[in-house]
C-alpha cells in the first residue's frame, strides 16, 4: 500500500473525513477510497479532531492554521 500523502492531499483528506463527520459519506466507502483499514481510518479522525481543538482554543495564540506548530503540539 502507498502512503496517504503520496495518493492524496492533506486537504482531500480532511475533506473525506468532514464529510464523514458530518454523516455524509458512510465510512467504509472511505475506507475503500483511501485504501485504509479501520483503525487507520479513526486516527485520522482522531488527529482531526485535536487539529481542530487546538485550533480553537482561546489559550493558544493561533491567529493562522500553523501547521508545523500544530504537528509539534500533537508530537
Amino acid at each position: 500500500m502507498k502512503q496517504l500523502h503520496k495518493k492524496f492531499t492533506d486537504y482531500q483528506i480532511k475533506e473525506l473525513i468532514t464529510r464523514y463527520l458530518k454523516k455524509k459519506i458512510a465510512r467504509k466507502y472511505i475506507q475503500k477510497i483511501l485504501g485504509i483499514k479501520k483503525t487507520r481510518f479513526f486516527s485520522l479522525v482522531k488527529q482531526l479532531k485535536i487539529e481542530k481543538n487546538l485550533i480553537k482554543n482561546k489559550d493558544i495564540p493561533i491567529k493562522y492554521y500553523n501547521y508545523s506548530y500544530m504537528k509539534y503540539l500533537l508530537e
